[in-house]
């Protein structure tokens, strides 16, 4: 070993000694902030109950089978659709089309030019 390398070294370990005497002393320090009262014993964490909200019931809506009512047919349920959004606002489709503009198009699906070609031979 160099004397830079066990500089270094005992540099190091300086430091770990002095900062763990600088946190025993406030170890030491810290019961004594008290004025010499006893220190307070904490007590059991106090957790609040639990509110639950009654919701009211929702109202039972009776309809009248199609086979009662004249010249119906049963229509078929209606699936709820939920459209995700893929933009929110201005904003995000205006960085979407400076994206596309920046990006460019997929390169990836471009075909294969042969070796040959200069379009295989010039930079992009």
């Amino acid at each position: 070993m160099s004397i830079e390398q066990l500089f270094f070294i005992a540099l190091f370990v300086a430091i770990a000694i002095f900062n763990l005497l600088r946190q025993a002393r406030s170890r030491r320090r810290a019961p004594d902030d008290t004025d010499g009262a006893p220190p307070a014993e904490p007590g059991p964490a106090r957790i609040p109950p639990r509110v639950v909200i009654a919701r009211p019931p929702s109202p039972v809506v009776t309809r009248r089978p199609a086979a009662d009512l004249p010249g119906a047919t049963a229509a078929p349920p209606e699936r709820r659709r939920r459209g995700r959004r893929r933009l929110r606002n201005r904003r995000d489709a205006r960085r979407g089309i400076v994206l596309i503009t920046v990006l460019g198009p997929c390169r990836g699906l471009e075909p294969l030019a042969p070796p040959e070609s200069p379009a295989a031979i010039a930079p992009r």
